[in-house]
């Protein structure tokens, strides 16, 4: 069974932002050209491929790579459908922007001394390749029935085996939490390590005390959710999959899936330190309008499973990107890689709530 949180009132399907389009409208084409654009060659003296190229991210033998767009930046708008009243019944209640950029890495410092002795004699190379980290991010805002909403995701690439990949989740407004994830190759295992924070309960700095009041005494603060008032859990630790895939990493590795022509696609994707296996496939084809033009487009249905082994039922539920609830449709423009319109259902005491994000514009250099 899959839930939600309250959140996923606002946007549950905010994430799943992830395939394709031939543009319909002149001012988009620009954008499409840099989706389906493949890596520069280096470039003299080793010099690092060209700024605006995608970042090609590998995952494993015979495992589907995937690329981040160098420069992207995607705004969609967020629509909240109450079942019974249909298009009547449908309000904006935020927006969602999904970017992506690609920048030189910069490695930090070695511990003190650790490299003196073994560079000294080293020679250093003038024009050695300069290696490119990539970057995902994912912001929703909105309010609805009083919440208010400011959540971002974002994934980092790094040219490293550890960690290859950093996940941070921050949520704010009404509801304040962290999470971080990272992954990658680690002293020759696949791993994970992630933590969350969490309300610092009995803590004894005075700062997160409340006054006393005629009706209770001095007392540290309960239920509080400041941010400043949280702090971090002891991190888990556990081995993954190979070519494993955090949930923002899948909506380009869906990307993937459609420019590369494919009609299916099946691989482990990480929800906090839990393995989930993800199923996608490609449906009809419709048109689709938008604030940002009338595209031809291709249903995309993700549909997550529990992986083999792991914990099912209870608490052991997938709250996915954002709080999506099961099954989502995401209609893409077949050739470009770049996400429409998404939907998907959720359902809030009696009612069901239908959640769409619908593409206003685009941005690119």
């Amino acid at each position: 069974m899959f839930q939600t949180p309250l959140f996923a009132q606002i946007l549950a399907c905010a994430g799943f932002a992830c395939t394709g389009l031939t543009l319909a409208r002149p001012a988009l084409a620009r954008l499409a050209a840099i989706a389906v654009a493949r890596p520069a060659a280096d470039g003299p003296h080793g010099a690092a491929a060209a700024p605006r190229s995608p970042l090609v991210v590998t995952r494993g033998p015979d495992a589907l790579a995937f690329e981040i767009p160098a420069a992207e930046v995607l705004d969609f708008d967020v629509f909240v459908e109450l079942g019974l009243l249909g298009k009547l019944g449908k309000f904006r209640v935020g927006s969602f922007e999904l970017s992506s950029g690609v920048e030189p890495f910069q490695a930090g410092l070695p511990p003190a001394g650790i490299v003196t002795a073994a560079l000294a004699s080293e020679p250093v190379a003038s024009f050695a390749p300069v290696p490119r980290a990539g970057w995902m991010r994912g912001r929703a805002r909105g309010r609805y029935l009083g919440f208010v909403l400011d959540h971002t995701i974002e994934t980092r690439v790094l040219p490293q085996a550890w960690p290859r990949f950093v996940h941070r989740d921050t949520a704010a407004g009404s509801a304040c939490r962290r999470r971080e994830l990272r992954y990658g190759d680690r002293d020759g295992v696949n791993s994970l390590w992630y933590r969350s924070d969490t309300h610092c309960k009995g803590c004894e700095r005075r700062e997160h005390f409340v006054d006393a009041s005629l009706f209770s005494p001095a007392g540290h603060c309960r239920r509080c959710r400041r941010s400043a008032h949280r702090v971090w859990k002891a991190p888990r630790t556990r081995t993954i999959p190979t070519g494993a895939v955090d949930m923002l990493s899948a909506v380009f590795l869906c990307r993937a899936m459609v420019a590369e022509g494919r009609d299916e696609l099946t691989f482990p994707l990480l929800d906090k330190d839990t393995i989930w296996e993800l199923g996608v496939k490609r449906a009809g084809r419709q048109r689709i309008e938008t604030s940002a033009g009338t595209f031809t487009c291709r249903a995309i249905v993700l549909s997550p499973r529990a992986a083999e082994g792991e914990p099912r039922g209870g608490k052991a539920q997938f709250k996915g990107l954002f709080g999506i609830h099961g099954t989502l449709s995401i209609w893409v423009e077949e050739a470009s890689g770049i996400p429409v319109r998404i939907e998907g259902t959720v359902p809030v005491g009696p009612l069901d709530l239908v959640v769409s994000l619908e593409l206003r514009s685009t941005e690119s250099p």
